[in-house]
């Protein structure tokens, strides 16, 4: 079985974004042994060809400690019970980030920051990590006007293809059901053939049933034995046509977490979010986790020393 999340590093940066990543990984952690670790990254600025002139580090440390206090206060006043680290890195978000993380983390990220996060809007740092780091990513929005809210006590939504890239994302979904006792809603969209390859006139009524009925097969197959694993766990499967980022997006208005993988294609294989993973970060209300289906030995570069 997969194993229960040690750490959920948070990118700190004291901003709306950050705060609301903050909450959901502090409401995960009451109760379990899982620890919170607020991480703020500062990218220290050099002198530039027009005068700028760097700050003294002695600055740097001093508002990254500030910035960390700050979280460190809100932590224990929200989460008194729940045991808070801290780190502060000198380079970018995303590398910090993945210096961070170790086997067995979960790193969370609000979707827009400033200050040591000032580039965390959808589309860039969060982007990055979750399309490059080892450990699973989940992207909390805010909640404002602007974007729906989501059901916090509502099942956890995963999201399966039927193959064995879906494997990592079944395993954290069904473990993140269980740790928040929720009911999990496996789902497998499916598309008939595109117009371009097969128009719809030449496929048949029996045809298309036959095609749903395969589909409803692959899944129910990729799903035995997870029951057995989670028993704990009421597991509901839906196989449903219809593009899958939309099917997910009508899933996450009533889901407390979307659970997907993320995988590149092409020459460039694990190289880029793909298109569901990318929809569901810039449009779904509820928290998106996204668990990579090829993870890819990466250099870490050694943190400077705080």
């Amino acid at each position: 079985m997969v194993s229960i999340p040690e750490r959920y590093i948070v990118g700190w940066d004291g901003s709306p974004g950050a705060t609301a990543a903050l909450d959901w990984a502090l409401a995960q952690s009451r109760g379990t042994h899982t620890k919170v670790h607020l991480l703020h990254a500062v990218l220290a600025i050099p002198p530039g060809p027009y005068g700028e002139v760097a700050l003294d580090q002695g600055v740097y440390d001093d508002i990254a400690q500030a910035v960390l206090a700050l979280g460190i206060d809100y932590a224990k006043e929200h989460a008194p019970d729940v045991t808070v680290t801290t780190e502060r890195a000198y380079r970018g978000v995303t590398g910090a980030l993945m210096d961070a993380a170790r086997p067995h983390d979960v790193i969370v990220l609000g979707t827009r920051g400033y200050g040591g996060f000032m580039t965390m809007i959808v589309g860039s740092s969060c982007i990055q990590a979750a399309t490059h780091a080892q450990v699973p990513v989940v992207v909390v929005h805010p909640q404002e006007n602007s974007h729906p809210s989501y059901a916090s006590a509502g099942p956890v939504v995963i999201a399966i293809d039927g193959t064995d890239l879906s494997k990592q994302a079944m395993q954290f979904g069904l473990m993140m059901a269980s740790l928040l006792h929720r009911e999990a809603i496996v789902i497998h969209a499916w598309t008939l053939p595109p117009v371009e390859i097969v128009p719809p006139s030449f496929i048949a009524a029996d045809e298309a049933a036959a095609i749903a009925a395969e589909q409803q097969r692959i899944a129910a197959e990729f799903l035995a034995g997870w029951r057995s694993e989670f028993p704990d766990v009421k597991v509901t499967l839906r196989v449903i046509q219809g593009n899958t980022a939309a099917v997910l997006l009508e899933a996450a208005k009533t889901a407390s977490l979307v659970v997907t993988g993320s995988r590149g294609r092409g020459e460039f294989r694990g190289a880029f979010l793909g298109s569901t993973s990318n929809a569901l970060i810039h449009h779904a209300g509820c928290p998106i986790a996204i668990v990579r289906t090829e993870q890819p030995a990466v250099a870490k570069q050694q943190p400077v020393a705080a």
